[in-house]
């Protein structure tokens, strides 16, 4: 069951977008401790202190707001690096810098949602599945295109792009699995260790 839109007001309309927001913060906390197939609707449900079908007059079921939960994910790291590339900076290194913090300080603001985005994947069937898999392939694609910048300016060695942005991309992704915003260190100083050791085994 779809949502119903029509008909309703402005204060409607706002809450169920809150209602969908509170749906996916417990789904990918349960998805993140449990995985996707041992969470239930009703568990979610639960969570937000509602009947377990009503959850589906906001979500068409579970395969739905996992799609919901990966869609935000890989925008906000496409959304990210579309700014970063609008900056103009002198070089690739320079770059790679830049996007390997930003990628870092997505995933720290909400590990959780990292966890569901890098694990759940294959759990997507059909054109939801086919966008998931564009996105990825789309960021995937910009730290590529950038490593081949950095060849041919002589700033980056030659290597093999494609192995070299899936190191770096799932590199960064499992951070998600041991980061906790009270750790001893800060973001900034793990984005600092981790540009540090990537650059370094990347300059010309």
């Amino acid at each position: 069951m779809k949502p119903r839109e029509q008909g309703t007001g402005d204060g409607a309309m706002s809450e169920m977008s809150l209602t969908r927001r509170e749906i996916k913060e417990a789904a990918k906390r349960l998805i993140a401790v449990q995985g996707f197939t041992a969470t239930t609707v009703r568990q979610i449900a639960r969570k937000v202190s509602m009947k377990g079908g009503s959850l589906y007059y906001h979500f068409g079921g579970k395969d739905e707001i996992l799609f919901s939960i990966l869609d935000e994910g890989n925008r906000l790291l496409l959304s990210a690096a579309e700014r970063v590339l609008k900056l103009n900076l002198k070089d690739a290194p320079t770059i790679l810098r830049r996007l390997i913090q930003e990628h870092i300080r997505i995933l720290s603001e909400d590990p959780a949602q990292f966890m569901v985005v890098t694990r759940e994947l294959n759990r997507l069937r059909g054109e939801h599945r086919q966008r998931i898999m564009s996105q990825r392939d789309q960021y995937e694609g910009v730290i590529q295109d950038v490593l081949i910048q950095g060849i041919k300016e002589k700033s980056i060695r030659q290597c093999n792009v494609k192995v070299v942005s899936y190191g770096v991309i799932a590199l960064l992704n499992g951070i998600a699995y041991w980061y906790r915003p009270d750790g001893r260190l800060t973001v900034e100083r793990i984005a600092e260790e981790y540009t540090q050791v990537l650059l370094d085994g990347l300059r010309a």
